[in-house]
């Protein structure tokens, strides 16, 4: 309670870092961090945000240009899983190649990466770049989830560094927010290890 009365404090006055537009400098690896994200209701946005804030990142969000909105958009979801179809999207307005690490946010539809994500890990090219996968779920994620997500992952040339999960049902704005600060904590702690 104590937290999230101190974020909603920082965050309401600006106190709070600002969201980056340019990336910080990082000593030997270009521009980095980048926070990548896909997000359909909302949910995983405000993690990229904390993320991009807490980090001094710069946010690119995939667009996908299928109407994904509502009922109808939710079964347009659900078909991509099913069916393993490719997104169309508009490609992100940023050179890759200048960003390491670089942390992609994704929701996790019937227990794999969003379609828009496993679109944009196809076409852009990650190879031997250091990234982190933050997961945004209602549901469950069994332990051969996981395994098979990241063989997916890795086998588009992406040096896995790590997958945090942030359950997210049945939580409101604030407390996502809330522990997405958190984890940016922990992703700084990290990078600064690296």
């Amino acid at each position: 309670m104590i937290t999230a009365l101190l974020f909603l404090f920082l965050h309401s006055s600006g106190v709070a870092a600002k969201m980056a537009n340019d990336g910080a400098e990082t000593a030997g690896n270009g521009k980095g961090p980048l926070v990548i994200y896909y997000s359909r209701t909302g949910s995983t946005r405000w993690v990229a945000e904390e993320l991009t804030r807490g980090l001094a990142a710069v946010c690119v969000e995939i667009q996908s240009k299928k109407d994904r909105a509502g009922v109808i958009g939710g079964f347009t979801c659900v078909l991509d899983q099913l069916l393993d179809r490719d997104d169309e999207q508009k490609k992100p307005a940023v050179d890759l190649s200048a960003y390491d690490p670089i942390i992609i946010a994704s929701p996790i539809w019937i227990h794999r990466l969003s379609s828009p994500v496993r679109t944009f890990l196809k076409q852009a090219n990650l190879a031997g770049k250091a990234v982190y996968f933050v997961l945004t779920y209602h549901g469950h994620q069994t332990d051969a989830d996981e395994k098979e997500m990241k063989t997916k992952i890795r086998s588009c040339g992406i040096d896995l560094k790590g997958i945090y999960k942030l359950n997210t049902k049945n939580k409101d704005e604030n407390h996502i927010r809330v522990a997405a600060v958190q984890l940016a904590t922990a992703f700084d702690r990290r990078l600064v290890k690296r």
